[in-house]
């Protein structure tokens, strides 16, 4: 019996899954029986082509209707579009791409590639996927957060590769490799089902950095998954316990109580709020934890090996803190807002910009100060000439004249008392309530007091000065070169006291209001104000209000018109300087309505008397009387623009006529008259009277009998 062959020639040809059945074998040609043919199988149903086709490798496409199709033992592309399909490639390595709808996907023996997603449609995605033997490369493509995943897919024998955006709710079977070219949200125990995570299993993905998002707060132990290899970590839920390996990662974690570990690299952790463990092993790592907002934390850190720099971060004023902080080996540097209720090991290097920042100042004890080899505000030659700013939280003695070395310092404390000896910088010392011990050492050093000069005593004691007063107490001043207090600057080397110069106050103009009438070059008032040191005051005007004003000496002029209508009152800023210290003061200027006279207007209401005229009247007839209303109560007067070519004449108020009318010439006339005041405002307006007829009878209608 003969063979039921089709030729598909090169042409696409499309028929229905049963029409293609019914055919014995599917090829190119008979010239060329085993070139790749493309088919494509209208509306929905089974199209198994495996046997028609044999070996040769096809490219068949589906509707977007449900297809089951199967394919021979070539290497095949299947297309499945929309619908949910029944993909089956067999051997051979198959290109299948499921396209939206929940599809069952087979790749059978072969190295096949695998791509199944949501098709750009935002729904549930149920997948069922079974690559088969061989080295297969699956993607499941979920684009939409938010959606429900369920279903498994198997990577089969062979080493696979899978590629996701979103594994959560999908059972993950025999894959050895996962490549995240896309951000990936898995659960712990996904990502540690592979054998390897790389953003690409080439060559050259091997050096780009993986990032992973952790769905729920299980342990992920990734360091085999990752070996050296970087990742940018995170988490969506409410925690994540994560290690890493050895490459340069980053790790960011939740507002819970997250567990960090990254491993060697320079790896760089930033554990947000929660009572979090880090751990970040060798390299020269950054870590930053905190953000607490209010609420107290403990904390727990071990940098490792390396220069490490931690910082703290705790937002607001008297939270607890508690935990250990440990730099580890090498030289670290520890960046905090307070030291209080923590353990400090292993560090080398405090800075305090943010304490500076955050509170005023670091705060810790004197113990924890000392345990630093250096105390700076940042790193960087910049930050060499700025203050350090250190609070005290206990009395015992701190000794920070190597940790400070030349480097200023403010020195304050929240204890009843603090003892403190600075380095060479110029230190500021500011005392507390209880007996203060401040020792600037060297370079030039002043302590601060919040009372007047004369409510304090002074005393020596071996070379130490001795400062009393009923709020501060007893405070010793050694190698102090100056002393601050409320009202001046004590020299101990002069024993002079210089006062402190007092801002100008009570900055006046004696006269704040001017009419809108006011020429300009007015004066409008004089500025004074108040020296309490008896300065001579110099006065400068910044703004002028638009140059309606100026300054003369201490006299405000006006040099514009001012318009009570535009704008009822002017601000002008002054600027008072006594030498030394200069205040601005903004001064409202209110400007004061004055009544002016309405502007004169033109004649309104012109009317005119009468609406028609018989024809044949007699010249000198008058015709109507003009009227008009002056707004102002003034005489209205006329005159005539256009006589109607020279039918009317204008007598006062009176149009009267200075030539015959005549009906069978004109039916209508029209005159101009304009109304004008004494002023001469004049308004025009255009008068139609309408011509009546008269009967005329002519001698042509006149009977025979009339002329006898």
């Amino acid at each position: 019996m003969a063979l039921n062959i089709l030729n598909t020639n090169g042409k696409l040809i499309t028929k229905t899954g049963a029409e293609f059945e019914a055919y014995d074998v599917i090829r190119y040609s008979a010239a060329s029986p085993h070139a790749a043919v493309t088919l494509q199988v209208s509306g929905s149903g089974v199209a198994d082509l495996s046997d028609e086709l044999g070996s040769i490798s096809a490219e068949v496409t589906g509707s977007n209707s449900d297809n089951a199709i199967t394919t021979g033992a070539g290497n095949d592309i299947i297309n499945g579009y929309s619908g949910n399909d029944q993909l089956n490639g067999g051997a051979g390595n198959d290109l299948i791409g499921g396209g939206a709808g929940n599809d069952v996907i087979k790749g059978g023996a072969g190295d096949d590639r695998i791509v199944d997603s949501d098709g750009g449609i935002a729904t549930d995605l149920v997948f069922d996927i079974d690559a088969g033997d061989g080295n297969d490369t699956v993607a499941v493509w979920n684009d939409f957060y938010g959606f429900a995943n369920s279903g498994t897919v198997d990577g089969g024998a062979g080493i696979d590769k899978l590629q996701a955006s979103d594994l959560t709710g999908i059972t993950i079977q025999n894959f050895e490799i996962l490549e995240s070219q896309r951000d990936i949200i898995a659960t712990a125990a996904q990502f540690e089902s592979f054998d390897k995570i790389t953003y690409s299993d080439s060559p050259g993905g091997e050096n780009i950095a993986v990032t992973l998002k952790l769905a729920d707060g299980a342990h992920a132990d990734l360091s085999d998954e990752l070996g050296s290899r970087t990742a940018y970590i995170s988490g969506i839920g409410s925690s994540i316990d994560v290690k890493t390996a050895g490459g340069d990662d980053v790790l960011i974690g939740t507002d819970g109580n997250d567990i960090l570990d990254s491993g060697a690299g320079n790896d760089g952790i930033n554990a947000a709020a929660g009572n979090d463990i880090i751990k970040s092993g060798a390299g020269n790592d950054t870590i930053i934890d905190g953000e607490s907002y209010g609420y107290g934390e403990v904390f727990d850190i071990d940098a490792g090996s390396g220069n490490d720099i931690v910082t703290l971060t705790v937002y607001g004023s008297g939270i607890a803190v508690s935990g250990t902080i440990d730099g580890g080996a090498d030289t670290d540097t520890l960046n905090a807002g307070s030291l209080v209720g923590l353990t400090v090991k292993n560090f080398e290097i405090l800075e305090t910009f943010e304490g500076n920042l955050l509170s005023g100042g670091v705060l810790g004890s004197a113990a924890q100060f000392e345990n630093f080899e250096q105390i700076i505000l940042s790193r960087g030659s910049v930050f060499d000439d700025m203050i350090i700013s250190l609070r005290l939280a206990d009395s015992a003695h701190a000794d920070l004249s190597d940790e400070l070395a030349n480097r200023s310092a403010s020195i304050s404390g929240t204890a009843f008392g603090i003892d403190v000896k600075t380095g060479g910088g110029d230190d500021l010392f500011t005392g507390t309530a209880g007996n203060d011990i401040f020792d600037g050492n060297a370079g030039t050093d002043t302590a601060i007091f919040y009372g007047n000069f004369a409510n304090y005593s002074f005393a020596m004691d071996n070379g130490a000065h001795i400062l009393t007063s009923e709020q501060e107490g007893m405070d010793t001043l050694r190698d102090i070169e100056f002393a601050r207090f409320a009202d001046g600057v004590y020299d101990f080397a002069t024993e002079t006291l210089t006062r402190n110069n007092t801002a100008p106050t009570n900055i006046q103009l004696s006269k704040t209001a001017v009419s809108e009438d006011t020429p300009i070059w007015t004066t409008v008032g004089l500025l004074s104000a108040h020296d309490a040191d008896g300065d001579t005051l110099t006065y400068t005007l910044l703004d002028g209000a638009g140059d309606h004003f100026r300054l003369k000496g201490n006299r405000i002029v006006t040099s514009k018109a001012f318009d009570y209508e535009t704008y009822p009152w002017q601000t002008i800023v002054v600027a008072v300087s006594d030498g030394k210290v200069t205040v601005e003061q903004h001064i409202t200027i209110n400007v004061l309505d004055v009544n002016e006279a309405p502007l004169n207007q033109a004649p309104i209401k012109l009317s005119f008397s009468r609406s028609s005229i018989s024809e044949n009247v007699a010249i000198g007839t008058s015709v109507g009387l003009l009227s008009a209303v002056d707004p102002e109560g003034g005489t209205v007067k006329w005159r005539l623009t256009d006589d109607a070519d020279g039918i009317f004449k204008l007598v006062g108020n009176k149009i009267q006529t200075k030539a015959a009318i005549d009906f069978e010439s004109n039916h209508s006339l029209t005159f101009t008259a304009e109304a004008y005041d004494a002023a001469g405002n004049a308004t025009s307006h255009d008068f139609t009277i309408t011509v009546k007829d008269v009967f005329e009878p002519s001698f042509a209608s006149l009977s025979h009998e009339a002329l006898i």
